[in-house]
């Protein structure tokens, strides 16, 4: 009896350094995991900030939260009410698509950095904040998902001949003898 009282207390002396070494373990990785957490946490801040400045924003609009993204939607000329389509499920990968294509053509770049953008955001981030590469929303093709667009594309032919056209039938009907004031413009 003795025997066995012995073997069972030598027993818990060493499930208790096992226990003991996991979770000095444990905290170790826990630390590491922290540590390298806060470090990308900064990178990301420090690369968001300067894109930021690139598009002529103040940098601290990186880091408000929703605000930073309704503010990039504008600056790729998207409406930022499709703020609200990120939270659909299949929306918000299209949303994010065409955010990333528009950010890569404002910059100069080419589909294949959007592709970047969407895969490997950190590092293609910090390609166009730290890079040579200046924000011109010129170069943004407005008729790629053109449904998302914040304000009208930029009009063609056709929708100037529609307008003249338009501007020539009210001048020609305002010009006749009808006295309604409504329709002459006279409007009390």
């Amino acid at each position: 009896m003795l025997n066995t009282l012995t073997t069972f207390a030598v027993g818990n002396s060493h499930a208790s350094t096992d226990i003991g070494t996991a979770l000095g373990a444990i905290f170790i990785f826990m630390t590491v995991a922290a540590l390298f957490s806060l470090a990308f946490s900064i990178f990301a801040i420090v690369v968001m900030w300067k894109l930021f400045s690139k598009m002529n924003e103040p940098g601290w609009v990186s880091i408000v939260p929703i605000y930073n993204t309704i503010v990039l939607m504008q600056k790729v000329g998207m409406n930022p009410i499709w703020i609200l389509g990120v939270m659909v499920p299949i929306l918000n990968l299209i949303i994010a698509i065409a955010v990333m294509i528009r950010l890569s053509q404002a910059f100069g770049k080419d589909t294949g950095f959007a592709i970047g953008l969407l895969l490997l955001s950190p590092i293609f981030m910090a390609i166009l904040s730290f890079g040579d590469s200046t924000y011109d929303p010129s170069k943004i093709d407005r008729n790629s998902f053109a449904f998302l667009n914040g304000d009208e594309p930029s009009t063609n032919a056709n929708t100037n001949a529609n307008t003249n056209a338009g501007a020539a039938q009210t001048n020609s009907a305002n010009s006749g003898s009808n006295t309604d004031p409504w329709v002459n413009g006279d409007q009390a």
